[in-house]
Parts: structure tokens; C-alpha cells; sequence
């Protein structure tokens, strides 16, 4: 009947919360004026709190969030099992790395980490952090592409899936690779991060050889990046070296800038020089497999024999003069003269896509670990 319906609602737990909230209301705005927080922004507050509590109101009572997130626990999606056919150690490498990146995001309490599985738009795996993100939902591949770690090669890959019978000019390429990300629907981002039989990766590589790539591609004099780079960072207060003819500022000057922004001025650094974990969400998906630029060779040819392409090769695009993507571990050297504070903040920084992606410095020999 009517009435038992209406009385219902004011046994129902929901009915003391708003309440408790109105009551709290009252008493708060007849305190002295302004002291607790601005004009409006409390009754907006008072808002959010009554459409959660009714959001969580059901005709039959109550459903807490902790059920909600138990439920999206329940509903945890299966791993995608790493089945690479004719690449087993491959296969292996790649489910090692898989379980040291999610133990790392768990053992550690990773901040993105907590959010997986609060049913956030009711995924278990977030759509959110995704600039980096590429996609083809025709294939269910999905990469996160991060600069200087192969990802104009991938680039390449994606544009070439999508766009077979027109040429690859990286210029316009990469402005309508995004662009076609950014059309695809919440739906289909929802199954790529969620769905097992989707092929999802992330391009990684030491963040100490970015950093050193990206100074000596980037900042590289008569490069069309240079100037850009050199005045949005205000890498003029820190050029005081001029004895490197090659770039618009010397390799110890840019540590030093480096060791100071981490710590004081971090929304100056560059994209290029920006952490994976930041950019691509490490603790926030299952990144089935990872893709590190020291490896590449061997690493691409799992993912491009599951999208039918194990007859090509990944290219390599955008190597410098001076580049050690041969070498990679030397690159360790030029960290050895380096102050140790600035290399310490430099590594602090760092520290997550270190540990997560198992990266490491020799700092005995002066060598990158990998």
C-alpha cells in the first residue's frame, strides 16, 4: 500500500543519513558567517552528499559502496593468457614482467593501484589517464605510446593497420592517430581495458636513456624542436656552459636543470622527459605486455604476430647522431660525473617507472641495468 511504501523509506537507513546531513546543515550555516567555507560551495557540498546517499538508495533498501566495490571484485576480469605460439621464452619474458609490475603496483600501495576495482563508470580496470593511449577496436589492440620509447615505430604500426593504402608522413600521421583515438566511444574503451581477448601494451624504456635521448634529439641544435623546448622549460637560467657546440644546452647544465625542476618546478619538464607511470596509468590497467626499447627487436615480434604482421619487422625511426640505442647500458655513463644530490632528485623522480618496470643503475661500473 501507499503508506507502508512511505513508511518504508523512513525506517530505511537512507532516511537518518539525510537527516544527520540536514540537521548538520542547519546547525553549521548558523555558525558566524564565512568561517567554514564560502557562500554556496556548503549547500553544493550538502548536494552531492543527498544525491550520493539516494544514488545508493534502492527500492528494496540500501546498497553500501563497499558491496559495490566487493561486487567489481567479484567480477575481476580474467588475465589474458600470454599465448605466443613460436615465441615461448618470449611468452615467458613477458608474463614475468606483467606479474613484477602488478606485485610492484600492490606490495607498494600504489596510489593508482587503489582505484582499480572501485567500479569508477562500473569498470574494474579504469578508462581514465588515456593521452597516450592508441587503439583498434577492429583488432582489439591497444598500446600506450610513450616518446622516446619506440613510439614512432608503433605509430607506424597503428597508422598502417588503419590507413593501409595511404603513406605514412609522421607530421600528420600522429596528429590523426590521436585524433582517431579521440573518437572512440566510452563503450569500447570500457571492453579494451576490461576484455581478456584484448592486446593491450605500453612502449617503455629506462627513464635514464629517455632523458639522455630526449636532450640530445630534442635539444639538439638546428633541431625543430630546440627553441620550443629550450623557452618552455626556461633552460636560459641554467645554460652556462658553452662549451657544447651541438646543442643549445651543454648535458651537465641540463642534469643540473633536471635535479632542480623534479623537485621545485616539476609542471616545467617537457613531455618528453615526463615518467611513464604518469603518463601512461602502469598501476591504473593490466598491460599484458611490455615493450622495452632496449629489446625491441625481440619484444615487437610477439605483438606483431598476433595482428597477423609476423612477416615484418619493427622499424626503427627518429635514432640522433650520437645515439647508444646499440648500447644502451652505457649510457650510464654519463650519469658518473653528475652531482650526486642532482642525481639522486633525478632519480627519485624517476622511481616508479624504475621500480615497477624493473630498471636499475650500476652505479659501481656506471652502467644502466635492464
Amino acid at each position: 500500500m501507499p503508506f507502508e511504501s512511505n513508511l518504508s523509506f523512513f525506517i530505511n537507513p537512507a532516511f537518518f543519513i539525510i537527516l544527520g546531513v540536514f540537521v548538520h546543515t542547519v546547525y553549521v550555516e548558523n555558525l558566524e558567517p564565512r568561517v567554514l567555507s564560502p557562500p554556496g560551495k556548503l549547500r553544493f557540498e550538502i548536494k552531492e552528499a543527498l544525491e550520493k546517499t539516494f544514488k545508493l538508495t534502492s527500492k528494496n533498501g540500501v546498497t553500501s559502496e563497499i558491496s559495490q566495490a566487493e561486487k567489481c571484485h567479484l567480477e575481476k576480469p580474467e588475465r589474458r593468457k600470454l599465448s605466443l605460439g613460436k615465441f615461448p621464452k618470449l611468452e615467458q619474458k613477458m608474463e614475468a614482467r606483467r606479474g613484477h609490475l602488478l606485485l610492484s603496483c600492490d606490495k607498494q600501495g600504489d596510489q593508482q593501484f587503489r582505484s582499480v576495482g572501485d567500479c569508477t563508470k562500473f569498470n574494474y580496470w579504469p578508462t581514465n589517464q588515456i593521452s597516450h593511449v592508441m587503439a583498434d577496436p577492429s583488432r582489439k589492440l591497444l598500446g600506450c605510446l610513450v616518446e622516446k620509447s619506440g613510439s614512432s615505430s608503433w605509430h607506424k604500426v597503428f597508422w598502417e593497420l588503419r590507413e593501409p593504402d595511404n603513406a605514412f608522413v609522421p607530421s600528420e600521421a600522429y596528429a590523426k592517430n590521436f585524433k582517431f583515438a579521440a573518437t572512440i566511444a566510452d563503450k569500447v574503451w570500457s571492453e579494451a581495458m576490461n576484455d581478456p581477448s584484448w592486446i593491450r601494451f605500453v612502449t617503455v624504456r629506462h627513464p635514464l636513456a629517455r632523458l639522455y635521448s630526449g636532450w640530445n634529439r630534442n635539444l639538439r641544435k638546428g633541431g625543430p624542436m630546440a627553441m620550443t623546448v629550450f623557452s618552455s622549460m626556461k633552460l636560459k637560467y641554467f645554460a652556462k656552459d658553452g662549451a657544447d657546440s651541438s646543442h643549445v644546452i651543454s648535458w651537465p647544465d641540463f642534469l643540473k636543470f633536471m635535479g632542480t625542476a623534479t623537485k621545485r618546478y616539476p609542471k616545467l619538464i617537457n613531455t618528453h622527459f615526463v615518467p611513464i607511470y604518469s603518463k601512461c596509468g602502469l598501476c591504473l590497467r593490466q598491460y599484458d605486455y611490455i615493450i622495452k626499447a632496449e629489446t625491441s627487436e625481440e619484444d615487437s615480434q610477439g605483438i606483431l604476430s598476433l595482428i597477423g604482421k609476423e612477416d615484418d619487422s619493427l622499424e626503427h625511426r627518429n635514432e640522433a647522431d650520437g645515439s647508444f640505442a646499440s648500447n644502451p647500458a652505457a649510457v650510464g655513463a654519463f650519469y658518473k660525473d653528475a652531482d650526486e644530490n642532482v642525481l639522486n632528485n633525478i632519480l627519485e623522480y624517476y622511481r616508479k617507472d624504475m621500480d615497477y618496470l624493473g630498471y636499475g643503475l650500476d652505479r659501481v661500473n656506471w652502467l644502466l641495468t635492464f
